[in-house]
């Protein structure tokens, strides 16, 4: 700041100018956390494909798309876990009914930090979209779609990652191929929003401090 001079009865004076203090520095944003990780899976790896589901005569890569699923989910916590390490564990574990469906609090009991949270089933009434949002923000989840869109309900389980830009579709990776896609792409049909096109979500809580 210029220093002011001024003169009074014949003598120069000099001062400074009173101003306020400079604004205090608003406090940096909260760092936006950071985006899981998942390791993408297909079911029928040959590695594991052949495994069957518990005593049924299910096997993985027929019926193991829950399992592949959950397992791409723990990968956020441990990225060295594959669906065949799940798998196996999960057989000596009681982690199946006897008709091979996934008791699917047993992935928690075997994943450090993985915690169970809820099943959530839409069948009679459209799916909650606001609770899915709320969700993913999160972090990923396992959603149940229908495999071949339309008729009688084929289960199916995918990974959802994430809401897509727009927030009208959900990113996800099929476990049936390992791949990334959306879920209004892969398993909608025409006229289908995601009310319509989620049937379940399988919720865990990813722990990672």
């Amino acid at each position: 700041m210029a220093e002011v001079f001024t003169v009074i009865d014949g003598d120069w004076y000099t001062c400074t100018p009173e101003v306020a203090p400079p604004p205090e520095p608003e406090p940096p944003p909260e760092p936006e956390p950071s985006p899981a990780r998942v390791f993408a899976f297909s079911q029928r790896d040959a590695r594991w494909a052949s495994i069957h589901l518990g005593t049924s005569s299910y096997t993985m890569g027929s019926a193991g798309c829950a399992v592949t699923a959950a397992t791409m989910l723990a990968t956020v916590l441990d990225p060295t876990l594959t669906p065949g390490d799940v798998v196996e564990w999960l057989n000596t574990n009681g982690g199946f009914t006897s008709g091979g469906l996934l008791y699917w609090a047993k992935v928690a009991a075997m994943v450090t930090d993985l915690e169970w949270v809820k099943y959530y089933l839409w069948r009679d009434a459209p799916a909650d979209i606001d609770l899915l949002h709320t969700v993913l923000a999160r972090g990923p989840t396992v959603v149940q779609v229908d495999f071949v869109p339309g008729g009688a309900l084929n289960t199916h389980f995918v990974v959802a990652l994430s809401m897509t830009e727009d927030g009208k579709d959900v990113n996800i990776i099929d476990p049936w191929t390992g791949k990334r896609g959306t879920l209004l792409e892969l398993y909608g049909a025409a006229g289908w929003d995601l009310r319509r096109a989620v049937y379940a979500m399988a919720e865990y809580d990813l722990a990672r401090g």
